[in-house]
């Protein structure tokens, strides 16, 4: 169990494990989450999207996924084959987020 998160007018939640949910410990107001693009694993996961973009940079492809009115940008191996429209589902790498007050920015925990 753990505290969850929801992004994006209910686009998606996330279950915070207890490391975060210690940051977060008496913390009100909005926050602001920080995912880096290679900690999203794309074809795995329980989350849904759709390929709103993809860009290709030589050894790796940038592509943006539509989540709701959200847009995250993750990356793929060059050889992965996706394409724009596409359904994918993802997954997030919790240990590796970083959570900052909406009002200030600063880095929570």
């Amino acid at each position: 169990s753990g505290t969850q998160i929801t992004l994006g007018d209910n686009a998606f939640s996330l279950t915070l494990d207890a490391a975060h949910r210690a940051r977060l410990n008496n913390f009100e107001g909005e926050i602001v989450l920080g995912i880096r693009a290679e900690n999203i694993a794309v074809g795995q996961g329980g989350h849904k999207a759709i390929v709103h973009d993809v860009e290709n940079h030589g050894v790796e492809k940038v592509v943006s996924l539509k989540i709701g009115e959200i847009l995250m940008r993750v990356t793929v191996l060059a050889a992965t084959p996706i394409h724009i429209d596409q359904h994918v589902s993802f997954d997030i790498d919790l240990s590796k987020i970083h959570i900052f007050d909406g009002k200030d920015g600063h880095r929570i925990g």
